[in-house]
């Protein structure tokens, strides 16, 4: 199961692929997580984990933003990856939700332009 460290409002979240209560027991943004339109906008959706990119034909593809961290695992333990600032993930919409597309088991971050 993968996690993702997420930016939400002033505070950094770990999200897991099912609704998760912080430490405190809050649930926070009711786990999820935002994509870009092409007008700009954001459009937010549950965090689902992550598919490999083997997986996703036919499926919509979208920009994740605000994802500062990644991590195979559950986060708890174990090796986390940062995401570069100002950069999106390459993420897929199935399910009613966000998946991380993994390409050779790592996300991809792109340059927001």
């Amino acid at each position: 199961m993968s996690s993702i460290r997420y930016k939400h409002n002033y505070r950094f979240v770990t999200l897991y692929p099912s609704i998760t209560p912080d430490r405190l027991g809050n649930l926070i943004s009711g786990n999820t997580i935002p994509a870009l339109l092409k007008n700009g906008d954001q459009k937010f959706a549950p965090y689902k984990g992550s598919i490999d990119i083997k997986e996703c034909d036919g499926l919509q593809r979208v920009k994740l933003v605000h994802i500062k961290g990644w991590s195979p695992t559950d986060g708890e333990t174990g090796l986390w990856y940062d995401m570069p600032p100002e950069h999106y993930i390459v993420g897929a919409y199935k399910n009613d939700g966000y998946y991380i597309v993994l390409f050779d088991n790592m996300p991809k971050p792109v340059a927001l332009t």
